[in-house]
């Protein structure tokens, strides 16, 4: 399906962010503000609405079943607070204060009832829900009903005919306001609106790539369709280009720079230089035109990684060269070691000494026994008087010491 100008396309943007009974929203405004003003640069007609209490929330739905009824082509965007309760999704407004899990269904608005408004669609419907963020009401919420379940994020459906929903976050998982202007999904719904020849489905893909890329994987926007195989655009192909035909669009491969996405969550979680150069020698190789999202972000979390290495590599340079590099000690110096005096030992000492440092020194001359020993007496003596036999040290000193006196003073054979 490609826009023409008698084509019908039509919009509802809604951004709710100064809620009365929580805290606001970072982004929510802006992001519906870009969002609509988007829409219309790709020849939407847009109602752009801002901050909707319960009776304004229906009342902006209502009027929009009017005008989506018979276009080729309908989107309603809401970025906001979102709750799922018993596996029912609803969207939040403003004026909801939700003491109670019974009041859910009065102050808040059922997601069934946006898929309503856009019931009397000949074309294609599309719904973009950046709902799921973090939940301050579940915190406050007192629940009445044990069985009755509640969750953080929105619980993913079934779609119609001819319908897309996307979520910003996976079912149950919460979404990012992010740190900068828009949230990662309205972030990357932004860069690739108005991409010509860029097919639905692919759009789509795209989205979920760089939401997950943005937040190191926490974040996966879940995808529910139900598509014709035709191809669909946003924005026409441009003249010239190549555009898919329908038999490529049935069964749609997954796209290389998909697999990006897990080595980009997976060199983030090491976070090494290594890690990050590996990452990119894989991404350059690909040579696809929608990896260069990850190849820029990977580019400043190289050098990032780099900067934090450098220090430490520097420190354990150093004390590889001060280990490797044994001590000198200057001639004459007052620190160079000197063998100890020998100093009187108390007799079981003594003993200990004797046994374990004749041993040894046995083992070094070997000790004479029988006639070997008479006739080599005098070499092992000669031995123990130069120090011979290897010893070293305070205790062995000790040791020839009582060998000499037992074997070279007339001790025993």
């Amino acid at each position: 399906m490609t826009a023409t100008a008698d084509t019908k396309r039509v919009a509802l943007v809604i951004g709710n962010a100064a809620y009365k009974n929580v805290g606001s929203l970072a982004t929510a405004s802006a992001d519906a503000a870009d969002i609509a003003a988007a829409f219309r640069t790709i020849g939407f007609r847009v109602t752009e609405e801002a901050n909707l209490g319960k009776a304004q929330f229906e009342a902006a739905l209502s009027k929009f079943t009017e005008e989506a009824a018979g276009a080729d082509m309908a989107v309603i965007y809401y970025a906001g607070h979102g709750i799922e309760i018993n596996k029912q999704n609803y969207l939040i407004p403003v004026d909801a204060s939700l003491a109670t899990d019974r009041q859910a269904p009065f102050e808040t608005i059922p997601l069934d009832n946006v898929l309503t408004a856009l019931q009397d669609v000949l074309g294609i419907r599309m719904v973009f829900l950046d709902a799921c963020r973090n939940n301050p009401f579940l915190s406050r919420m007192k629940m009445t009903n044990s069985t009755r379940s509640v969750a953080p994020g929105l619980s993913k459906i079934e779609a119609a005919d001819g319908t897309v929903i996307s979520f910003s976050a996976q079912e149950g998982g919460v979404a990012m306001d992010g740190i900068g202007r828009n949230s990662p999904f309205a972030a990357a719904l932004l860069r690739h609106i108005n991409e010509p020849g860029l097919e639905l489905q692919f759009f789509l893909r795209k989205i979920r790539d760089e939401v997950r890329a943005a937040t190191g994987g926490e974040q996966s926007p879940f995808i529910s369709a139900s598509l014709p195989s035709a191809p669909i655009y946003l924005v026409a192909p441009e003249v010239g280009r190549t555009t898919p035909k329908d038999s490529e669009l049935r069964n749609i491969p997954e796209m290389p720079h998909l697999a990006v996405t897990s080595d980009f969550a997976s060199a983030q979680q090491v976070g090494t230089p290594a890690a990050w150069k590996a990452f990119l020698a894989k991404c350059r190789a690909v040579k696809n035109q929608s990896t260069v999202f990850y190849i820029e972000l990977a580019n400043a979390a190289l050098r990032k990684a780099e900067s934090r290495a450098s220090p430490a590599s520097s420190r354990t340079s150093k004390s590889k060269k001060s280990a490797s590099t044994p001590p000198t000690a200057k001639a004459g110096s007052s620190r160079q070691r000197r063998a100890p005096a020998a100093t009187p030992r108390s007799t079981s000492s003594s003993r200990k000494a004797q046994t374990v440092d004749r041993s040894d020194d046995s083992k070094a001359v070997g000790k004479p026994s029988g006639r070997d020993g008479v006739q080599n007496r005098a070499e092992l003596c000669k031995a123990l008087l130069s120090g011979g036999g290897g010893g070293r040290g305070h205790r062995r000193h000790i040791g020839r010491q009582l060998l000499y006196d037992q074997y070279c003073r007339g001790g025993a054979n």
